[in-house]
C-alpha cells in the first residue's frame, strides 16, 4: 500500500485526477481499522507460512494477509512510514496543505520556474511558457523634475516624487544603462565584446536593477529628449506612453510586476498641450487604462512587488562614469495651477536664408553677425557655416560652435520651434541610436513595414528580426 500512496501524491504533483482516483480506490480496499476505528496500513501483504508450499506450486493462488504479528493497532506494531504517507496523501487530496508545503524549494517545477532564494535574476511566470495570457499589473512611478512641479501636480491630486525623494534608488537615462550592458559578458581573452551599444526597449527599462551596489530604475526611451527631438512634442509623447503601457501589459511574461517611470519636466508643463498629459495622469488614478491594470504609487512602496534584476560585472571591469537624473533646484515660489504658468510663446520669424546669403562671407563677419542677430533660425544657419568651415570646437566668444548649437537646440525645443529644432539636430547629427526598436514596435503591433529608397527595391518586413537582419 505504501506505493499506492506515492502514486496518489505523484498524481497531485502532476495534477492527474484520474490517477489520484484510481489509486485511492485501490488503497481503500487495503485499509484496516483498529479498535478505535482509526485507519491502519500494514507494511505489506504476505503469504502465510502454512500456504507457502501451495503458492510455490501455483503462483498467486493463495490469499495474502496483512503483515501483523500481534493485535492490529498496537503501537509497537505500527508501520510509521505507511501511516505518515497516508496522512500526507489525505491532506494533499483534501487541499488542507499545498504542494509547496511539502517541497518549499519547488523542486517539482522546471528550473526556470523555481523561485530564486536571492531573487538575483528575473524568471518567467508560471504559464507564460505555454503561451497563456497573463493578467498583469503595470506599476507607474511619476518623477517630477522640481519640487515646484511636484506641488503643482499635487493640487490636481496627482502624486509625484522628485529624484531626491526616491533616494537611495537612482533614476537613470537608458543610455547610462547601455554603458553598463556593454560590460556584460565582455572578455578580451576570449574575444568577446559584450552587448552591442543598442538602446534598451520598454520591457528592459521596466525592471529594477541592482548594479554596482545601487538600486536603479531607468525611464523609457521615449523620454530621452537629448537623443531625438520628437519627445519634445507632448501630444506625441502622451500617445507613445499609452502605446508603451499597452505593449508592456500585453507582452510582460516575467515574475514580478513591470515598473514604468514617467519623467515630467517644467518645459513640458509650459507646453500648451500639457493638459493632455494631465488627462493621462488622471486616468492612471482610476487604476485601469485600455485593458491594462495600473498601480500608481511611490517607488519605495512598489519595490517589493517589482521585477528585480541583478547585473554582475567582471571584477576587472573599468566602469564608466554614470550620470543619474538630478533634481532641478528652484530658487523661487511654486505655481498653484496651470493658469499661473506662463506659456511659452511661439517664435514667428520672417524667413531668411542666412546659409545662402553668407556662404562666402569671411569667418570674422559671420562670428560678429551670429553674436548680434536675434533671428534664431539664422543663428543656427550661421553656426552651421562655422561648423563646416572651422569645425565644432571653433570658439564663438566663450562657447564653442557645438555648445552654441546645443543651447539653440534646447531653446528651439522649449519654444516648440520645430523647423529650427530639426535643423539644429541635423547639424549636431542627433539621430536615433537604432532603428530596430522603432521598426519592431511597428511590426509587433500587427503592421507590415515597407522600407526603401529611390533606385533600390523596397523591402517588406512582417516579422521581428535581429538588428543585423534589419
Amino acid at each position: 500500500p505504501l506505493f499506492y500512496m506515492y502514486m496518489i501524491i505523484d498524481g497531485m504533483f502532476e495534477d492527474d485526477q484520474e490517477q489520484i482516483q484510481t489509486y485511492q480506490e485501490k488503497l481503500e480496499k487495503l485499509i484496516n481499522y483498529d479498535c478505535n476505528g482509526d485507519p491502519v496500513l500494514p507494511k505489506m501483504f504476505v503469504v502465510p507460512k502454512s500456504s507457502v508450499a501451495e503458492e510455490r506450486k501455483t503462483p498467486r493462488s493463495q490469499c495474502r494477509r496483512a503483515s501483523y504479528h500481534i493485535k492490529i493497532g498496537e503501537p509497537e506494531n505500527l508501520f510509521l512510514w505507511s501511516q505518515a504517507m497516508y496522512i500526507i496523501s489525505n491532506l494533499l487530496s483534501k487541499h488542507l496543505i499545498q504542494l509547496w508545503d511539502l517541497d518549499p524549494i519547488r523542486r517539482y517545477l522546471p528550473n526556470y520556474l523555481r523561485p530564486r532564494l536571492t531573487s538575483r535574476y528575473s524568471a518567467f511566470m508560471r504559464g507564460a511558457q505555454q503561451g497563456q495570457r497573463m493578467e498583469q499589473v503595470v506599476q507607474v512611478v511619476l518623477i517630477a523634475e522640481t519640487t515646484r512641479l511636484q506641488a503643482m501636480l499635487a493640487n490636481y491630486g496627482i502624486q509625484a516624487q522628485t529624484p531626491t525623494e526616491v533616494e537611495p534608488v537612482q533614476i537613470w537615462p537608458p543610455s547610462e544603462l547601455v554603458k553598463i550592458f556593454t560590460l556584460m559578458g565582455k572578455c578580451p581573452r576570449l574575444g568577446l565584446k559584450g552587448r552591442p551599444e543598442r538602446p534598451i526597449g520598454c520591457l528592459g527599462t521596466s525592471k529594477v536593477y541592482r548594479v554596482l551596489g545601487k538600486t536603479v530604475l531607468c525611464y523609457p526611451l521615449i523620454f530621452s529628449a537629448s537623443d531625438f527631438y520628437l519627445s519634445h512634442d507632448i501630444a506625441l509623447l502622451t500617445t507613445n506612453i499609452r502605446s508603451e503601457l499597452q505593449f508592456i501589459g500585453k507582452s510582460w511574461r516575467l515574475s514580478g510586476r513591470p515598473t514604468f517611470c514617467v519623467i515630467i519636466s517644467e518645459d513640458d508643463m509650459r507646453d500648451p498641450q500639457f493638459h493632455e498629459m494631465l488627462a493621462l495622469l488622471s486616468e492612471f488614478k482610476l487604476g485601469q487604462y485600455g485593458g491594462v491594470k495600473i498601480r500608481l504609487g511611490r517607488l519605495q512602496n512598489l519595490l517589493s512587488s517589482a521585477c528585480i534584476e541583478h547585473l554582475d560585472l567582471p571584477e576587472d571591469s573599468s566602469v564608466p562614469e554614470i550620470c543619474p537624473v538630478k533634481e532641478n533646484k528652484n530658487l523661487y515660489a511654486g505655481y498653484q495651477s496651470l493658469t499661473d504658468i506662463p506659456k511659452q510663446t511661439r517664435i514667428e520669424e520672417e524667413w531668411r536664408d542666412f546659409a545662402a546669403e553668407y556662404a562666402n562671407s569671411p569667418t570674422h563677419e559671420i562670428v560678429e553677425l551670429q553674436a548680434n542677430t536675434s533671428h534664431m533660425f539664422g543663428q543656427i544657419q550661421l553656426c552651421g557655416i562655422l561648423n563646416a568651415r572651422e569645425g565644432p570646437d571653433f570658439a564663438i566668444g566663450e562657447k564653442t560652435v557645438r555648445k552654441r548649437l546645443e543651447d539653440l537646440s534646447k531653446m528651439a525645443a522649449v519654444h516648440r520651434y520645430w523647423s529650427a529644432l530639426r535643423y539644429a539636430s541635423s547639424l549636431l547629427r542627433k539621430t536615433v541610436d537604432s532603428l530596430t526598436p522603432y521598426a519592431t514596435a511597428v511590426i509587433v503591433n500587427g503592421k507590415s513595414l515597407c522600407v526603401g529608397t529611390i533606385g533600390v527595391a523596397s523591402q517588406i518586413f512582417k516579422a521581428p528580426m535581429t538588428p543585423k537582419e534589419l
